[in-house]
C-alpha cells in the first residue's frame, strides 16, 4: 500500500513538471563548435534524461561482461555442492538402510564434491563401519578427533569401537575424553558411569555421578538410586578391610537415601553389629548392675537396636526372608525359640507375604515348633513353592523319620516354582546375593528379588504331575519310594 502510494506521488509530480514546463516554455540556444542549436527547455531535459538512461544501459552492460567469469565460477561451485549435499544424503540414506556399497560409493563422491571434512569424515567411517572395515573407521574417527570441530564425534566413534571389542580400559578413557568435552552430555555421563561401574570403581563412579547431577545432565531422583547402590558397594569394601565405621557410615547414608533397598539394610545392620564390643549375657537383666554401668551398656546396645530398627524400615517395604537370622542376632535372641517369637514380630506388618511365610516356618522348625511350622507352609497354598517343600521334607524326616513322606516333598520340589533370587532384568541371569552390577552384563542395578521364569514343561497343569505324586505315595506306603531323577 505504501509503495503504491509512493507511486502516485512520484507519477503526481511528473505531471505537475511537465505541465509546468509546457506553460513556462523557454527557448535555449546552444553554441557549439560553429553550430548553434535552438531549442526547448523540456527537450533539453528530454534529451539528458535520455541520456541518462542510455548511460546507465551501458554501465550494466559493462559490468555484466566484467563479472561473467566470477559468477560463472561461483554457479559452478553452487552446482557441485549442491550434488555434494545430494550424495552425502544419498549416503545417509543408503546407510539408514544398510546399503554398504552405495554408501561407500557415495561417501567417494560426496568427497570429492565437498570441502567440508568434518561430514565427508563422518559419512566415510559409517560407511566403514558399515561394510565391517572397522580399521579404515578407527582412521576416519581418529582423523575427526584431531580437529576441533569434529572432536567429539570422533572421539565417540573411537569409543564405540573400544566397547564393541571389549577394550573397557581404553573405553573408559576416551569416555572421560568425551566427558571434558561436552560436561552438559547425558550421554557421555551415562557412558562413563556404566564403564566405571563395571570397572568395580565405585568410588570414582559416585564422583562421576555426583558431577553429571550437577550440571544436570542426569536426573536427581535417578542419581539418588544410584548413589545408594554405589555406597553398598564401597561399604562392602570397607567391611572386608576391617573399616567399620567407615561402612557404617556408608551404609547408613544408602539404607537413607533408599529404604526399600534390602542390601543397603542388610549392610548397614551387619556393620552396626561388627563394631559393637559389649554384648551382655542372657541374665544380664537379674544381675545387679551400678547406675554407671548400666548407661554405658545401654549405650552400647544403642548399634544393635539401630540395626533392628533398620531391617523393621526395609522388610516393611521389601519383605526378605534373609533378614530373619540378622534380625534375631540384632535383638539378641538366646536360642532358636526366642529367634523364632522376634522373627514373627518382624513379620507382623506382612503376615501373608510368601517371605515372611518362609521365615517363619524356618524359624520354628529350627526352634521344634513343628505344628507352627506347618501352618506357616499350609499358608502358602496347594502349590507352596521349591523351598517351603524342601523344608517340609526337613520337618518330615526330623519330627517323624518319615523318609517316605520327606522324599515326597522332594518330588514335590522339583515341579514346584523356583525359588526366588537376585534376577537380572536386563539379561535374566541370576545371582546368589545382591550387587549394584551384573556379574553377567555389567548392567548397573538391575537385580531384583523374585522368582525365575519357568521352564515350559515344568509349568504344566498339576494334572500332569498328579499321577506321578500318587503313583510316589502308593509306593512309599509299599516302602519302595524312590526320588524320581530331574
Amino acid at each position: 500500500m505504501f509503495r503504491w502510494l509512493l507511486y502516485i506521488v512520484a507519477a503526481a509530480a511528473l505531471v505537475a513538471a511537465a505541465v509546468w514546463l509546457a506553460d513556462n516554455a523557454g527557448t535555449v540556444t546552444l553554441h557549439w563548435r560553429g553550430l548553434r542549436i535552438d531549442t526547448s527547455v523540456a527537450a533539453l531535459i528530454a534529451a539528458g534524461a535520455a541520456l541518462l538512461v542510455a548511460a546507465g544501459i551501458l554501465h550494466r552492460l559493462w559490468l555484466a561482461v566484467v563479472r561473467a567469469p566470477g559468477d560463472w565460477r561461483e554457479s559452478w561451485r553452487r552446482r557441485r555442492r549442491e550434488r555434494g549435499y545430494e550424495a552425502l544424503t544419498r549416503g545417509m540414506v543408503a546407510i539408514a538402510a544398510g546399503d554398504a556399497d552405495e554408501a561407500r560409493r557415495q561417501s567417494r563422491r560426496a568427497e570429492g564434491l565437498l570441502d567440508e571434512p568434518p561430514l565427508t569424515l563422518l559419512l566415510a567411517a559409517q560407511a566403514a563401519q558399515l561394510s565391517g572395515d572397522e580399521q579404515a573407521a578407527g582412521r576416519f574417527f581418529a582423523t575427526m578427533s584431531e580437529r576441533p570441530e569434529t572432536e567429539f564425534l570422533g572421539v565417540r566413534g573411537l569409543l564405540g569401537q573400544a566397547i564393541k571389542r571389549g577394550d573397557r580400559a581404553g573405553a573408559l578413557e576416551l569416555a572421560r575424553r568425551a566427558w571434558r568435552l561436552r560436561p552438559d552430555s547425558g550421554w557421555a555421563a551415562e557412558v562413563m558411569f556404566d564403564l566405571e561401574a563395571k570397572e568395580g570403581r565405585w568410588r570414582d563412579a559416585r564422583a562421576s555421578l555426583a558431577e553429571a547431577a550437577r550440571r544436570g545432565a542426569l536426573d536427581r531422583g535417578i542419581a539418588r538410586r544410584r548413589e545408594a547402590a554405589l555406597l553398598v558397594e564401597i561399604a562392602r569394601e570397607a567391611m572386608a578391610d576391617g573399616r567399620h565405621d567407615e561402612a557404617r557410615d556408608l551404609a547408613g547414608e544408602a539404607h537413607k537415601l533408599r529404604p526399600d533397598l534390602v542390601a543397603a539394610a542388610a549392610e548397614y545392620a551387619r556393620a552396626l553389629l561388627a563394631g559393637e564390643k559389649f554384648r551382655p549375657a542372657a541374665d544380664a537383666a537379674q544381675t545387679i548392675i551400678p547406675a554407671p554401668a548400666r548407661r554405658r551398656a545401654f549405650s552400647l546396645m544403642a548399634p544393635a537396636r539401630r540395626a533392628g530398627a533398620a531391617i523393621e524400615k526395609t522388610y516393611a517395604l521389601a519383605p526378605h526372608a534373609g533378614f530373619a537370622d540378622l534380625y534375631a542376632h540384632a535383638r539378641r535372641s538366646p536360642d532358636a525359640l526366642a529367634a523364632a517369637r522376634e522373627i514373627r514380630q518382624l513379620t507382623e506388618g506382612q503376615p501373608t507375604h510368601p517371605e515372611s511365610l518362609f521365615a517363619l516356618a524356618r524359624a520354628y522348625a529350627a526352634a521344634k515348633l513343628w505344628g507352627e511350622a506347618r501352618r506357616a507352609i499350609d499358608q502358602f497354598g496347594h502349590r507352596p513353592p521349591a523351598r517351603a517343600c524342601r523344608l517340609m521334607a526337613e520337618i518330615e524326616e526330623s519330627e517323624h523319620g518319615d523318609m517316605n513322606a520327606s522324599r515326597r516333598w522332594l518330588m514335590r520340589a522339583n515341579v514346584a516354582e523356583p525359588d526366588p533370587a537376585w534376577m537380572c532384568d536386563s539379561c535374566g541371569a541370576a545371582a546368589d546375593d545382591w550387587r549394584a552390577a551384573c556379574a553377567k552384563c555389567g548392567a548397573f542395578d538391575t537385580l531384583e528379588w523374585r522368582a525365575p521364569a519357568r521352564v515350559a514343561a515344568l509349568a504344566a497343569p498339576e494334572a500332569s504331575t498328579a499321577p506321578r505324586l500318587a503313583a510316589a505315595d502308593s509306593a512309599g506306603e509299599s516302602g519302595s519310594a524312590s526320588v524320581p531323577s530331574s
